[in-house]
């Protein structure tokens, strides 16, 4: 799956390059621009703002959950590419004895 959106954090370079380029992009907008650089600092300084997953936590949650080969890429934006194999072969779970139903017990 694609486009998925990753954390960023200031002591990271490629974060600090996304988060430039972004403010630049919206300041060149003129004050509309200024506008949404104010809000989105007013959501950071408030921990209002999403708090996407790390590309780590994603490969990391393929993996728990039984996919092959997990792997992450971060793009060159903000977003990135998850790709994993399912097993060749999938444990199926156990198969369960099935009892009278209520309304055979009943009879």
């Amino acid at each position: 799956f694609a486009d998925m959106m990753f954390s960023v954090a200031p002591t990271d370079a490629r974060s600090r390059r996304l988060m430039s380029e972004k403010i630049r992009g919206l300041l060149s907008l003129g004050p509309r621009g200024l506008v949404r650089v104010l809000k989105n600092a007013v959501r950071i300084l408030t921990r209002s703002w999403e708090q996407p997953a790390s590309a780590e936590w994603w490969r990391a949650a393929l993996a728990r959950s039984g996919f092959e080969d997990a792997r992450v890429e971060p793009l060159e934006h903000e977003g990135g590419i998850a790709a994993a194999r399912l097993p060749r072969h999938v444990p199926t779970p156990p198969r369960r004895e099935r009892g009278p139903t209520a309304s055979s017990s009943a009879a």
